[in-house]
């Protein structure tokens, strides 16, 4: 075998290698960066509920001191 001829085979033999590297390399890349992105929205969504639910508290005890005074009215009243 000359040297022509291996590097031939060489070069034959590496480019659908690299090819074949790269087509799975890229997916991977891709789903990583979405991941990542479904981390950081799922993390966001977690502090909004965090919130809403701070709030939420807030309206329960408010309604409940609301009933509460109704209560003790409809009492007065009987």
């Amino acid at each position: 075998m000359s040297n022509t001829e291996f590097w031939g085979y060489l070069i034959v033999f590496c480019v659908p290698v690299l090819g074949s590297i790269i087509a799975l390399i890229k997916p991977i890349i891709n789903l990583n960066v979405n991941i990542k992105g479904l981390t950081d929205a799922v993390t966001h969504l977690n502090s909004d509920k965090k919130e809403m639910k701070k709030e939420l508290d807030e309206h329960e005890r408010k309604l409940h001191d609301h009933e509460t005074r109704i209560q003790i009215m409809e009492h007065r009243d009987e």
